[in-house]
Formats: C-alpha cells, sequence, structure tokens
C-alpha cells in the first residue's frame, strides 16, 4: 500500500508558519504594552513630584509670580505628556490583544488542520491493518488448503 499523504499537507505547514508569525508579533506587542506603561507610570509619578512642588511654591506668599506661572505652565506640559503616554499604552493594550486574538485564531485554524490529519491516518491505519489481516487470512487459506490435500 503506499505511504500516507496528507493532501492538506501544504496548507497545514502554511498555517503553522503563520502561527509562529503571529507569536513573535504578539510578544512585540506585549513587549511595546509594558515598555508604553512603564513611560505613563514614569511620567505619572514626576507628575506627582512636579504637581507637590507646585503646590509648595504657590503656598508661598512671597513667592515670585513669574516663577509660580513658569512652574503652572510646566505643570501644564507634564500633565498633557502624562495623558499621551497614558494614551500611548492604551493603543499598546490594545495592539497587543488584537495580536492575541489573531495568534488564538491562527491556533484554531492550524489545530483543526492537525485534527483532520490524525483522521485521515488513523483511517489509512485502519484499512492497512484490514489488508493485512486480509492477506494473512489469504495465507492461511491457502496453507491449510495445501495442507489438507497433500495429504490425500
Amino acid at each position: 500500500m503506499k505511504r500516507f499523504r496528507f493532501s492538506l499537507q501544504k496548507v497545514l505547514d502554511f498555517r503553522q508558519k503563520q502561527e509562529e508569525q503571529l507569536k513573535v508579533r504578539w510578544a512585540e506587542t506585549v513587549r511595546e504594552a509594558v515598555a508604553a506603561r512603564r513611560q505613563w507610570e514614569l511620567r505619572r509619578q514626576l507628575l506627582e513630584e512636579t504637581q507637590r512642588q507646585w503646590d509648595t511654591l504657590s503656598q508661598d506668599p512671597a513667592g515670585e509670580m513669574a516663577l509660580w506661572e513658569s512652574h503652572h505652565r510646566y505643570v501644564q506640559w507634564m500633565r498633557h505628556r502624562c495623558e499621551e503616554a497614558h494614551q500611548t499604552w492604551q493603543e499598546a493594550e490594545a495592539n497587543a490583544q488584537q495580536a492575541r486574538a489573531a495568534l488564538v485564531e491562527a491556533a484554531r485554524a492550524r489545530r483543526s488542520l492537525e485534527l483532520l490529519r490524525e483522521q485521515q491516518l488513523l483511517r489509512y491505519r485502519r484499512e492497512v491493518e484490514r489488508q493485512e489481516m486480509a492477506w494473512l487470512d489469504e495465507v492461511s487459506t491457502v496453507r491449510y488448503w495445501r495442507m489438507s490435500h497433500s495429504s490425500e
């Protein structure tokens, strides 16, 4: 009997490669999300520290108005940068979730082909076993016939 050949092997190979590429892409997006979160946390901490300094400066009635205004503009600028970092982090998280969803879908598609291959391989093995049993039955029948006719 011919060797087993899965007719969709090239499709399965393609899906396996595609899944590997999606794993790499997902890992990259997760790294980007982690980096974006760290950047946001650093900016938030810096904003909090700057805000505390501004609060201290604004409490001093003898402070210079120009310094107070300059510090206030800096706090506003820091707040804006912090919001930008937060938005970047949220976008990176969304990208990571999309990459994960694509990876899960690719894994399902690959697994369905693997299951189909396993089913076809099982049918092939059963057919080979059936043919072997038929051949052994034939050999046994011929041997029995020869033995029964050789004694006559």
